[in-house]
């Protein structure tokens, strides 16, 4: 039984050594049994020094081998064996390159600055348009001896005694100048990033001056323009300049004999500018119906008449409520107050005023004339005229009216109460 035993131990144990054994041999002759290579194949003009088992590299690192080469009548077909799992970009350039200047040739794969998403699949061709072979090194050598026959030795012995004589006696400047290169490479290094700024920002500069190139055309033209009209003023401008030293003296003299006289002027300038920001909303408000009393004033007009219908009933009493009016121009605004007067009481403009201590608005009317001088008996308004140079009224009946001198407002406002009903605050 143990001789049975130790049989099978002995059997695993060679079985287990020659699989070890098998594949490192295999590994060590390149013959993979699992995770085999991939193959591709290269179109080449010619060789350009490759050879076969050459290193086939992807970014300067190995990923493979080159398996066979075939010569053909129009170049070079090489067979690539590549490593299982790399992933090579299907815009690469197939270079063949020199390890040293006498060293042995390799195929480099390059994809440049930015590779592709997709990759070479096995059993993938690249053309012979995406490869590169360097120059042969006899091209290079005839090249090298053309270039030297080219070169005359004479003019060889000109240059090295002219250059001797050039540069004698000057170590001293040759080693400042050195030194100066040297500080300003490192002050150039040490503002790199604000260089680098600076070039962006003028970058972003040039880039926005391309796209306003036309009116950059524009403004030149106008620029000409201005000159030329400059240059045919320049008789004009030369007078006004003439002139300006006298002008100025003029003006001095001016503000110094009226000195005072001007500073009453802009005080009242700034006065009036207090009462016309008082007055801002009653502007505001005069602006908009200009434009429409612009539009009806024409239909006032007939047959060269002015047509207008005023109301002048002066007989209508006033209807009190005890709130003081403000003066026209304080900019502050009477407050409103309800009113409870009759019908036949207007309740707005002068009969807000202030009465007398025992008045009342029948006693301030009392004084007013009688409704039949400016009224129809069927109580209709009268169409009369008013002459300015007068200020008087007349009606259709022929009798004569001044405008406040009667009625109930006369008693509060004096001579001048229809101006007070024009210019006084109605409250708001």
């Amino acid at each position: 039984m143990k001789k049975n035993t130790v049989l099978a131990q002995l059997l695993v144990f060679g079985t287990i050594s020659i699989v070890v054994i098998g594949f490192a041999v295999f590994q060590l002759l390149g013959l993979r049994i699992i995770n085999r290579p991939y193959s591709m194949t290269v179109q080449l003009a010619n060789a350009g020094g490759i050879f076969e088992s050459a290193e086939v590299n992807y970014r300067g690192v190995a990923v493979g081998r080159v398996d066979s080469m075939q010569l053909k009548t129009d170049g070079v077909t090489l067979t690539l064996k590549i490593d299982h799992g790399v992933k090579i970009p299907d815009n690469s350039i197939a270079h063949i390159d020199n390890l040293s200047a006498v060293g042995e040739q390799y195929l480099n794969f390059d994809p440049g600055t930015h590779p592709s998403s997709t990759y070479y699949k096995s059993g993938a061709v690249i053309p012979e348009s995406k490869t590169t072979v360097p120059l042969r090194t006899a091209q290079v050598l005839y090249d090298l001896e053309r270039f030297i026959d080219s070169v005359n030795p004479e003019d060889l012995r000109i240059i090295g005694h002219e250059g001797a004589a050039a540069f004698g006696d000057t170590g001293p400047q040759l080693k400042a100048l050195l030194a100066g290169a040297t500080q300003l490479v490192n002050e150039l290094s040490s503002t790199k990033d604000a260089t680098l700024s600076l070039l962006k920002n003028a970058a972003l500069l040039l880039h926005g001056a391309a796209a306003h190139a036309t009116q950059f055309d524009q403004f030149s033209q106008s620029l000409v323009l201005l000159s030329g009209t400059l240059a045919s003023s320049t008789p004009t401008i030369e007078k006004f300049i003439e002139q300006s030293v006298p002008t100025t003296q003029l003006v001095n003299d001016l503000i110094r004999t009226n000195g005072n006289a001007l500073t009453v002027l802009l005080a009242n300038v700034a006065s009036l500018s207090e009462i016309q920001v008082a007055r801002i909303p009653g502007l505001r408000s005069l602006l908009v119906a200009v434009p429409t009393f612009g539009r009806l004033a024409p239909l006032l007009i007939r047959n060269n008449t002015l047509i207008a219908n005023i109301s002048i009933d002066q007989t209508q009493p006033l209807c009190t409520t005890g709130v003081p009016l403000t003066s026209p121009i304080s900019g502050i605004r009477t407050p409103i107050k309800a009113v409870n007067c009759p019908a036949s009481i207007e309740a707005r403009g002068a009969q807000n005023a202030p009465r007398p201590g025992g008045a009342s608005a029948s006693s301030a009317s009392s004084t007013a004339i009688g409704a039949s001088a400016l009224t129809t008996p069927d109580g209709s308004a009268q169409v009369g005229s008013y002459d300015a140079s007068t200020g008087l009224t007349s009606t259709s009946d022929g009798q004569l009216y001044r405008l406040g001198t009667n009625g109930g407002q006369i008693t509060f406002l004096g001579q001048n109460s229809w101006q007070a009903l024009l210019l006084a605050g109605t409250g708001g």
